[in-house]
């Protein structure tokens, strides 16, 4: 019988370490590589008064929202192995995605208070001032967007990089990202409300007229940051407002919207 020496134990346990090891690191790499749940700032136990009872939103973050990243992370193995959710989302435009949903959850949930509604602060009050004519005609034209979804759908307030504001709406797993020219393909029409894009048609128009000012690359025309999102997918309003609940669903949106997030969010002044 053969007996190992001292020196080939010790070669065949580094062989075990350094196997270990590597095996480890896969491991921690597809860890980092996965998305996780962002915890809310307020206790989805105790509901968002008034907009969601805690029965509605334990349905809507700890059942919806966590069965779509469980869904994201499957592309853990993938080309998007290492793309952040924006980055999946741009490189996807015409590609139903699960991470379309994901931002969207997560950009309508995390400028949402509880209690009593933040006030405007003046900033974004001005603007939308200027950009609606008042506070009150911005909401009701939001919400006019909001209620002509047939179907399901999400209502934007973005930021264009013209510095305007502007509502749109977008289908299904569209999102207000859908329509970036950065984009290898056509943007994503389908997803976009008719307003949108015939303002960005206008757009284009003016920055191809002739003008006299040197030639200077135009920008992507159809960059838009997300301000404010309200999804009006059924599930959303169902367990609390009933199928003909979305009117009442609207009106106390704005009751749980954090303006002081919103206008973080804004690029331009």
């Amino acid at each position: 019988m053969e007996i190992s020496r001292p020196e080939n134990f010790a070669r065949e346990n580094d062989k075990i370490m350094i196997s270990n090891q590597k095996t480890l690191q896969k491991v921690n790499i597809r860890r980092a590589n996965l998305h996780y749940q962002k915890p809310l700032p307020y206790e989805y136990q105790n509901g968002l008064p008034p907009l969601f009872t805690p029965k509605a939103l334990q349905v809507l973050y700890n059942e919806y929202h966590i069965n779509l990243i469980q869904k994201l992370n499957q592309l853990s193995e993938t080309e998007f192995e290492n793309s952040s959710v924006i980055d999946i989302i741009e490189k996807t435009a015409q590609v139903p995605s699960q991470a379309k949903n994901v931002l969207c959850s997560f950009i309508e949930g995390s400028f949402m208070e509880t209690d009593n509604q933040k006030r405007i602060n003046y900033r974004i009050f001005t603007r939308l001032t200027n950009e609606f004519g008042s506070v009150e005609a911005f909401k009701k034209e939001f919400k006019s967007n909001a209620m002509a979804i047939f179907g399901c759908g999400w209502t934007w307030l973005v930021e264009t990089e013209f510095q305007m504001l502007r509502i749109v709406n977008s289908y299904n797993a569209g999102t207000a990202l859908d329509t970036s020219r950065s984009q290898s393909v056509e943007p994503n029409f389908d997803s976009l409300s008719a307003p949108a894009i015939s303002y960005v048609k206008e757009k284009e128009k003016s920055l191809q007229a002739p003008s006299a000012a040197p030639s200077v690359p135009p920008p992507n025309l159809l960059r838009f940051t997300p301000l404010l999102v309200l999804s009006v997918w059924e599930h959303a309003y169902l367990t609390d407002y009933g199928v003909n609940g979305r009117d009442e669903y609207i009106d106390r949106f704005w009751n749980c919207v954090d303006w002081e997030k919103v206008d973080q969010r804004a690029i331009f002044d």
